[in-house]
């Protein structure tokens, strides 16, 4: 079977589009399906890691002269349609899988005279779409969203049980929870691109909470604060680390995680770990919606309006009876196997 993966990545987009889409083409390829990517190239994407993780990478010209954060016009839905097409018209396409925010149902659409059956991977829940399979990780009550994309023969994936995660998390997933007597460790991860200053805001508040507490602050290799970040960690004596490719060990390894409300909660979650979380994008409001909902992490709102001064009235919070119930809440919702359950309906 051959897979196509029409996804993009950029400081802008973002890189979590392209993150959860590599985790379920490696499943899709250790199955023995072709596995090929469509992708632009912007300033600052993934395509060089696309192509080092041993995945042909086809590239499309960019048809705006600027990055869009919105759903494409008709017009250019279709003209990115149309080089798409003519890209992967020579080969059979299974199954195409659209991961992005700027193609819609006029794309889709188009996708028919090419695809035998087509994919969505949506965090928004906000437009139309035309596809046999989409997919919606962020909450389980998005189906009423969906109403007019779906018919009576399309498969709707809703909730983190689906979670796209790579092996890792399932590998190092803990059999049982224990209580932390004292968090004597911390990660920092809020984005893997730009996190708007706020890994800087995080960091004086944790220092404010215990200047001893030993912390990894991650970051990924496009962050515009990144000289600014290290310094801070020099100066606390914290580990500054850049696009690590063994973030689920670290996370494994920490008593507590600062982050954001991306899809890098659902990896969290998967390892039982408690954790402050913030709204960096609005693609993010229903991970928030749905960690509340749940317990599954203290979520403390939009970024603009956090200070440093409240990470550290939050943490003087965490008891240690409520970082072990988040740890549990957070556990119980994601078993890690998401990538499992969407890849068996794949193939």
């Amino acid at each position: 079977m051959n897979f196509f993966f029409r996804v993009d990545s950029s400081r802008s987009i973002g890189f979590g589009h392209v993150m959860r889409c590599l985790v379920l083409a490696e499943k899709l390829r250790l199955a023995e399906a072709n596995v090929f990517f469509v992708c632009k190239y912007y300033e600052h994407s993934l395509i060089p890691m696309i192509k080092n993780s041993n995945f042909t990478v086809i590239t499309l010209d960019n048809i705006s002269s600027k990055f869009q954060e919105e759903l494409l016009s008709n017009e250019l839905q279709i003209e990115d349609a149309r080089m798409t097409i003519d890209a992967i018209k020579e080969f059979q396409v299974d199954w195409i899988i659209v991961d992005s925010y700027l193609l819609g149902i006029e794309w889709e659409m188009k996708m028919r005279g090419v695809a035998i059956k087509i994919m969505v991977i949506d965090d928004l829940a906000e437009s139309k779409h035309h596809c046999d399979l989409l997919l919606n990780q962020n909450s389980n009550e998005l189906e009423l969203n969906y109403k007019e994309s779906l018919n009576k023969e399309s498969i709707g994936l809703f909730g983190p049980k689906y979670a796209l995660l790579r092996d890792q998390f399932l590998m190092l997933r803990p059999t049982k929870l224990e209580p932390i007597a004292e968090t004597k460790r911390i990660l920092i991860f809020l984005s893997g691109g730009d996190d708007y200053g706020e890994t800087l805001k995080a960091m004086r508040g944790i220092w404010k909470y215990k200047k001893n507490v030993e912390a990894d602050v991650v970051i990924g290799s496009s962050n515009p604060y990144a000289s600014e970040i290290k310094d801070l960690c020099q100066k606390y004596h914290w580990n500054f680390l850049v696009q690590i490719d063994n973030l689920a060990e670290r996370i494994a390894s920490t008593d507590f995680v600062v982050g954001s409300c991306g899809i890098n909660a659902w990896e969290r979650c998967a390892l039982g770990k408690p954790s402050i979380s913030v709204m960096l994008a609005s693609n993010q409001k229903y991970v928030s919606k749905t960690l509340e909902k749940y317990k599954a992490s203290e979520v403390i709102g939009w970024f603009e309006d956090i200070s440093e001064n409240e990470y550290c009235n939050i943490m003087k919070k965490m008891t240690k009876e409520r970082v072990f119930e988040i740890a549990n809440n957070a556990y119980n919702l994601v078993d890690a196997n998401g990538v499992a359950r969407v890849s068996s309906i794949l193939l």
